[in-house]
Parts: C-alpha cells; sequence; structure tokens
C-alpha cells in the first residue's frame, strides 16, 4: 500500500529522506503534544493534515499498533491508548509511537480537569479508551472529525493536529462529554456545542443551527447579519482542511466576536438548564427534538423557563390563529414515523408569515417562544414533555436503539465498545420497558 500520503515530510524534496523523517517527527511530535507555534496559516494548516487524511481500511495484522494503558487521574482505572495499523499505514516513520501517546494522555488530562471546572456536575467521565485512527471504517466515517461512545473515544491524526492548533482542544472537550450522556441526539450535541461556546463565540456561529434563534431573541439581535458575514469568506473547496475550520482560522471582525461572546456568557443559566434536562429527562428531551426536527428545541426550552417569553403586542385574535397553527406542525409525527427531517418549527413560522401576513420576524418568534411557554412549561418551572402518543416515543426509542445494534455489529468494534454497548442497550430496553408500563397505568 502507498503509505506516502500519510508521511509527514515537511522538508523539500530535495531533502534527504532520513533528514526529513527526522526533523518531521520531532516537529510534529512538538505539535501535537505541546501547540504549535503562536500563528499557523490555513495553507501551512493543509499541508500538514493532508498528509495525515484518513486513508482506506485494510486488514492489519493483531500486532500491528501502538498500545499503551496510561492512568490518567489518581485512582482511576488507567485508559487503553492505541494507535492501530502504526506500520502499515507509516506512522512509525514519523512518529514515536510511545512519546506520542504520552503527550496526547497529558493533553487530555488537562481536557478532562477543563470540563470539569466549566461543569462541576460531571463527577465521572467514562473514558476506557482513546483510539487514534490512521483509517476510516464504520465507526470513524471519512467526513467525521471524531466519534465518542460506548466509554471509547476515535479520532483521526488530522483531528490531533485541527485540534491543537486551530479549535483549541474544543473538539476533545466534545467527545469527552458525549461520554457522560446517557441517551443520544440532537440534545446531546447542544450541551457539548454549549461546551464549546463558552470557550469561543465563533462555536456559537459554526453551529448556528442549535443557538440563532434563542440568541436573537434573547442577546444578539445582530445573530444574522453575524452569520451572513461570517459565511460569505471565500474559503478553498479545494482543500481536505474543512471549510468550518477555515472559517474559524481566517479572521473576522474583533467587535462582533467581543460582543457574542458577552451574549454567550449570559446564556451560561440557560446551557445549565439544557445540561440539566438532559441529565434528568435525557429521553424525552431527544423525543421532541426529533419529533420538532429542531436541534435547537431544548435551548430555546430553557430560554422560557429562565428567562420568560419575549413581550407580544398582538390581537389575541391573531395570536390564537398563530398558536394553532404552531401546534399542527409541532405535534406532527412524520418526523418519527416517516423518517423526514423537516423543522416543524421553521414550516410554523413560514405558514403565519405568508397566511397571516405577520411579516416582522421578531413578532413571528416571539409567537413561537410564547407558544412554548404556554406549551411545555409547567407553572412550578417543570417541563411538560410527555408524548402525546406513548407509541410515538416507544418507536422512537426502538428506532435508535435499533440503530446502535447495527452499529455493534459493524467490523473494528472493539470489546470495550461491544461490551459497554450491550450493557447501553440493555438498560434503554428496561427503562424503555418501564416507562411505557408507567403510561398505560397512567392512561
Amino acid at each position: 500500500m502507498d503509505t506516502d500520503n500519510f508521511r509527514c515530510r515537511i522538508l523539500p524534496p530535495t531533502a534527504s529522506r532520513l533528514t526529513g523523517r527526522f526533523i518531521t517527527m520531532i516537529a510534529l511530535s512538538v505539535f501535537l503534544v505541546a501547540g504549535a507555534p503562536a500563528e499557523i496559516g490555513v495553507e501551512e494548516m493543509e499541508r500538514l493534515i493532508a498528509r495525515h487524511a484518513p486513508q482506506k481500511s485494510v486488514a492489519l495484522p493483531s500486532e500491528d499498533k501502538i498500545q499503551f494503558k496510561i492512568s490518567l487521574d489518581e485512582g482511576a482505572e488507567p485508559v487503553l491508548f492505541t494507535i492501530p495499523g502504526f506500520k502499515t499505514y507509516g506512522c512509525g516513520e514519523c512518529h514515536d509511537g510511545p512519546e506520542l501517546l504520552q503527550g496526547v494522555a497529558q493533553n487530555l488530562r488537562k481536557t478532562i480537569a477543563r470540563l470539569k471546572q466549566i461543569d462541576p456536575e460531571i463527577k465521572n467521565i467514562p473514558l476506557r479508551q482513546f483510539i487514534i485512527q490512521p483509517y476510516a471504517d464504520a465507526w470513524l466515517h471519512p467526513r467525521q472529525f471524531a466519534h465518542a461512545t460506548f466509554d471509547t473515544v476515535r479520532l483521526f491524526p488530522r483531528t490531533l493536529l485541527i485540534d491543537a492548533k486551530v479549535y483549541d482542544g474544543n473538539t476533545q472537550l466534545h467527545e469527552v462529554m458525549h461520554l457522560t450522556q446517557r441517551f443520544v441526539g440532537h440534545v446531546n450535541e447542544l450541551e457539548a456545542y454549549a461546551l464549546n461556546a463558552r470557550s469561543d463565540p465563533r462555536f456559537l456561529i459554526l453551529n448556528y443551527p442549535y443557538f440563532a434563534d434563542a440568541v436573537e431573541a434573547y442577546f444578539f439581535e445582530d445573530m444574522p447579519e453575524i452569520l451572513r458575514a461570517f459565511f460569505a469568506r471565500g474559503t478553498r473547496e479545494d482543500y481536505q482542511l474543512p471549510r468550518e475550520a477555515q472559517w474559524f482560522m481566517e479572521s473576522f471582525n474583533e467587535d462582533s466576536l467581543t460582543r457574542l461572546a458577552d451574549a454567550t456568557e449570559k446564556m451560561e443559566p440557560l446551557f445549565r438548564e439544557v445540561g440539566r434536562l438532559n441529565r434528568e429527562r435525557p429521553k424525552e428531551a431527544a423525543f421532541w427534538s426529533a419529533q420538532t426536527g429542531n436541534p435547537a428545541f431544548a435551548l430555546e426550552l430553557a430560554a422560557v423557563k429562565v428567562l420568560g417569553a419575549p413581550d407580544l403586542n398582538i390581537a389575541d385574535e391573531l395570536k390564537e390563529r398563530a398558536f394553532v397553527i404552531i401546534q399542527n406542525q409541532m405535534f406532527k409525527t412524520d418526523n418519527i414515523r416517516l423518517g423526514y427531517v423537516i423543522n416543524r418549527k421553521t414550516e410554523a413560522l413560514l405558514t403565519i408569515k405568508h397566511q397571516l401576513k405577520i411579516k416582522d420576524r421578531r413578532t413571528r418568534r416571539a409567537l413561537y417562544f410564547n407558544f412554548l411557554k404556554e406549551s411545555f412549561l409547567e407553572g412550578d418551572g417543570g417541563f411538560k414533555l410527555k408524548p402525546g402518543d406513548p407509541d410515538d416515543f416507544q418507536m422512537f426509542i426502538e428506532a435508535q436503539v435499533k440503530n446502535i445494534e447495527a452499529l455493534l455489529e459493524q467490523e473494528g468494534a472493539t470489546e470495550i465498545e461491544i461490551g459497554v454497548g450491550k450493557n447501553w442497550v440493555e438498560r434503554i430496553k428496561k427503562e424503555l420497558r418501564a416507562y411505557m408500563a408507567g403510561s398505560s397505568l397512567r392512561n
């Protein structure tokens, strides 16, 4: 197999092959472990990750891996760090495996400490395995950045590079957060992206479907203009460096970012409410996010709970007509039963705009948040998240379980992932049976 694309030569072709490998090993080991020089351009970043692009998966000898158990916390079970295919994919020509893994482990210690500092509610992080994977497979697709599930984090070598220099460790912070979550779905991503946004407001922009309406309605009316300006900047489509990383690296209006950072700081109570909801009622929160096709649903619920609904100056008759339109959309079950991906909030607000001739964007958005308050908020501040039809809820949960069972059958699963994954499946099935029994009794 030709492994030149994975090798890490940074000297010009006229330099000696041996010297090139040696200097690259030193440079990139420092880069991955301790961070690169203060600044790096898009072109230089592209050159680095192009030599670390995910390769095709091939059968590997069982002994072809670098693997160590490293303790990240006193008294905790050691984490199994692995680079599979270390020889096959040419990693050893440029990197000292043990040194590299020790450096990654040291950074991971800092990431875990950082996570616990940001969210003191997180006590236990079930991390047992960390895999630096030079190839793509069913567990880590070529277009994925990283993947975390079943006590395991998987990422590509290029991900380590981008995370170290561009994202300031936020990819690993994001993935480690996923290990602490009890279910799957939009709310998990929302909670993890909120974690990233605390570090840098550009993550609010890059992941705007999770944040935009709540930010605009309560904190930062200029959000649409910021989004347009941010994404209007050109990117190199022929680069392997993701467009998101290119946008992140290129300079942007500092005043806008400062103001957005202030708004993000004010959103902290909302982020904490999303985290609480995802710990206490993860399956119901995931269900409603899926049924409405709205990745921001949990954040918007948190907003009306913590901050109340925006002021609404509109005739009662028009308000009631608008609420009927929103309810008809929000309670449609096509996303659950037919597998559509339609954002029902967007559909409702477009219908209100054209049918009721409400042209003002702020008024339409205020109608939506007032509807959420009346329909999903209890008088004591709790959330009304019971599905209208328990069968829809059962269908949704069983579909997620089926997806996980299919994943566990894919080639490349480790013993840790299979064992933890099967335990997860049994736990969710047990919890679903208890939930459905309770629903039957109540009905």
